[in-house]
């Protein structure tokens, strides 16, 4: 069974464009959405968006509690042994999730990940004309399939097996921003080359400003300082280590 979950938070401006491009998705068993305390009234809009689809449903947190904690949520909520994520503001082809989960049936890979393609609405923007040149995630010179660095692994859009995310912990409730990459890192310890690049592709929009590229980027930074040892930042740690890790996710609050 395979499971879509989908974090949003104030995201109503882009829900129109990219829930309809979900709910289009191939082979696909349950789709939740979980509203993270939104206050632009996002979770009606999604209610709306899914109303008649016995797949779909939205859940809501009482506060606003990050990225981490919706994806947890999500992942206790559903019921699929191969949880496909995407962000809510990524457009996929109605493909990607069928691609995604099926990369999962080779032997060793517990992960993929899709190419995510920019969009941008303000090419004026330094950090806008930067993406649209540049995608995000693995270099263009992977090819499906090939194994790819936790380094480039990004939760906007990809698939990783229910047990591989318990046996990591789930996503990383104290790492506001770059929390894929820390679950990725987690991963690649527990299974050498299991993170793979697929041929799915999706779309992505709300791109911001440079400004706010800056501030993620300072945030990022001193994510990565805070994370424990049994996580270690360097390529060759990643793929030499092998430590434990809990599978019991933290309590978590819906309404």
């Amino acid at each position: 069974m395979t499971s879509i979950v989908i974090p949003a938070y104030n995201a109503s401006s882009v829900v129109e464009t990219t829930v309809p491009s979900i709910l289009a998705q191939e082979n696909i068993d349950e789709i939740i959405w979980v509203d993270d305390g939104s206050q632009d009234g996002s979770a009606e809009c999604i209610q709306d968006l899914i109303r008649g689809d016995v797949r779909a449903k939205c859940l809501k947190l009482s506060e606003n509690r990050g990225r981490s904690v919706a994806r947890n949520s999500g992942i206790r909520s559903a019921e699929g042994d191969i949880i496909v994520f995407f962000d809510v503001d990524v457009e996929p082809h109605p493909s990607a999730a069928r691609k995604l989960a099926s990369v999962l049936n080779a032997s060793g890979v517990v992960a993929s990940v899709a190419q995510l393609q920019p969009v941008p609405t303000d090419p004026s923007d330094p950090y806008q004309d930067y993406a649209a040149h540049f995608g995000r995630g693995p270099s263009q010179s992977h090819v499906p399939g090939d194994s790819i660095s936790w380094r480039f692994f990004l939760s906007g859009a990809c698939a990783v097996r229910r047990g591989a995310l318990e046996s990591a912990g789930g996503f990383r409730e104290d790492v506001p921003y770059g929390e894929d990459v820390a679950l990725a890192c987690d991963l690649s310890i527990q299974n050498r080359n299991g993170l793979v690049l697929s041929d799915a592709h999706a779309k992505l929009h709300d791109l911001g400003t440079l400004k706010r590229a800056v501030a993620h980027a300072a945030q990022f930074g001193a994510s990565q300082a805070g994370l424990p040892a049994k996580c270690d930042w360097t390529p060759r740690a990643a793929m030499d280590k092998a430590l434990p890790f809990s599978a019991v996710l933290p309590p978590l609050e819906l309404v």
